[in-house]
């Protein structure tokens, strides 16, 4: 594993692993090496035997056929057994002074050579990774003012802080932005999220990648679809145009409307739950904002969730031989397209709203049957209790199911098996005396589809918004309460007793003295000694 993840990285990808007691074969891959100690540093530089000859400088050879690692972790620790702890500490502090005394002493020319022990200043580490970097990129030398390093590193100051630790600052190079055009970059403290032509490509390349990564559970999927297809076409293989086979092409219209439903929004419903938590991560240090990650889901779910169930749809089309002519083949794909983009945005609104990936299997089914028991197939529109008669104007199924049987149906005759002298049937007498479809028109169900694919994505988007990370907003502390002079606020734990003996500055009882001191801003604290 350590091999390929070297191998990665020396590729140029960004590795971060985290590697415990690692072994010594190990550690002879390791290039760099910093260790830290109680939050500074004990020393920087590179591995292998460099690194084990300072510490051999500084007292604390690798023994022989010692891991070196191990040696070194050994060194730096801190013992908390109360025998070996002041000792251990000592040991700590010292190499921490030695290697911030090693990069005060250095100058920033020097070599390794002129440092006890392989010691170097942090400082001409950064001049030569400096020039290591514009080696790699284009050949220039560490003084270039190159695209590769707009600003070098040309002065540090090493300044006292708390504890006797140091923190260098760089100081830019007078030249640098100049040069560059650019102004030297000053941390602000705030963070500026990364703009769509950034996220956006990333993110598709993600959700992709998380969609298709499961090839073998793809491959499942579409082979019950295509074996559903297959079946479909044989059970309502070639279809004649009699006046029986009006109840076949309703049964067949209607199968494949649901499912397209079932397909869209079951098959959608688990794409966002699957990336939630790198997601909302991502979201809480603010690198990206919740539209660029919705849009590159629904842009992904698009062609694994249409293509597909399009192209099954064309082939059972003609395997069951449905109304002829290319302008109704047209409606129908349309038909077909709009309603899977609807279970789409269902799917995208369900997945938004459940984060569990093991429930989404159960909730997503049970929410297209609402919409399949209000289709128009099963339960006649008259018959609807009026309590339940608005879940009809939101079922994609029936827009869908009324628009395929319209178009397969409407103006249609069928006049096979019809003896001579007789009528033919008409398709109109099948949707105005049974399915009661008399009135309606295509264009107008294709709107109300299009409305319910804008309104299952905007609901999908805002719930995605309102699951934004949240975090309690820091409050400043609270002011303590205190009296001026020598009066002394009564306390509930304390008796007056005791309050008087605290007033006048002598010892309680219990051997203990008590005391007002006050605090910088004026105030009267009690502190107990």
């Amino acid at each position: 594993v350590m091999h390929t993840l070297k191998e990665l990285a020396s590729m140029g990808h960004t590795v971060v692993c985290s590697v415990h007691q690692p072994r010594s074969s190990i550690y002879s891959m390791f290039d760099k090496l910093v260790l830290l100690a109680g939050g500074r540093t004990v020393y920087c530089g590179p591995a292998g035997t460099e690194a084990s000859g300072y510490f051999s400088g500084v007292g604390f050879p690798v023994p022989s056929s010692f891991n070196p690692a191990d040696h070194f972790l050994d060194v730096i620790s801190i013992d908390q057994r109360p025998s070996e702890k002041e000792e251990t500490t000592r040991r700590v502090q010292m190499l921490q002074d030695a290697h911030a005394n090693a990069n005060t002493n250095s100058q920033p020319g020097g070599t390794r050579g002129e440092m006890a022990g392989g010691r170097e200043t942090i400082l001409a580490k950064i001049a030569e990774l400096s020039q290591e970097t514009d080696e790699e990129k284009g050949g220039k030398p560490a003084g270039s003012t190159g695209a590769a390093m707009n600003r070098t590193v040309t002065a540090a100051s090493l300044s006292g802080g708390p504890d006797g630790a140091r923190s260098m600052v760089p100081s830019q190079s007078p030249s640098s932005s100049g040069a560059s055009g650019r102004e030297p970059h000053q941390p602000t403290g705030t963070f500026k999220l990364a703009p769509l032509s950034v996220s956006l490509p990333l993110l598709l390349r993600r959700s992709w990648k998380e969609l298709t990564r499961d090839v073998f559970a793809l491959g499942i999927k579409w082979a019950f679809n295509f074996f559903f297809t297959l079946m479909f076409g044989f059970v309502y293989f070639r279809m004649d145009f009699s006046e029986t086979s009006l109840q076949d092409r309703t049964g067949i219209i209607f199968f494949l409307a649901m499912n397209q439903a079932f397909g869209a929004t079951i098959g959608t419903a688990q794409a966002i739950p699957r990336q939630l938590r790198v997601v909302t991560r991502e979201r809480a240090a603010k690198l990206y904002r919740v539209f660029p990650f919705w849009l590159s889901t629904f842009l992904c779910s698009l062609p694994l969730e249409t293509l597909p169930q399009i192209l099954f749809g064309v082939i059972t089309y003609y395997m069951v031989n449905l109304r002829h002519g290319v302008n109704h083949l047209f409606v129908f794909v349309a038909i077909l397209l709009l309603e899977n983009f609807v279970g789409i945005a269902i799917g995208m609104f369900l997945s938004s709203a459940i984060t569990n990936v093991e429930a989404v299997p159960q909730v997503a089914p049970a929410v297209t049957i609402i919409f399949l028991m209000f289709s128009g197939f099963f339960l006649n529109e008259d018959s609807i209790p009026a309590v339940f008669s608005p879940l009809k104007y939101i079922s994609f199924i029936r827009y869908a199911f009324q628009a395929l049987c319209v178009n397969e149906l409407r103006d249609a005759k069928f006049c096979d098996g019809i003896p001579p002298g007789r009528p033919c049937i008409e398709g109109n007498d099948m949707l105005e005396g049974y399915l009661h479809f008399g009135n309606v028109k295509i264009w107008e169900n294709a709107i109300w589809l299009a409305v319910e694919i804008a309104g299952f994505n905007i609901l999908a988007f805002i719930v995605l918004c309102l699951r934004r990370p949240a975090f309690l907003s820091l409050q400043p502390p609270k002011p303590k309460e205190g009296r001026q002079g020598t009066e002394f606020a009564s306390l509930a734990a304390i008796d007056g007793k005791r309050a008087e003996e605290m007033s006048r500055g002598e010892a309680g009882s219990n051997g203990k003295r008590e005391g007002i001191s006050r605090s910088r801003d004026g105030e009267v604290a009690a502190s107990e000694v």
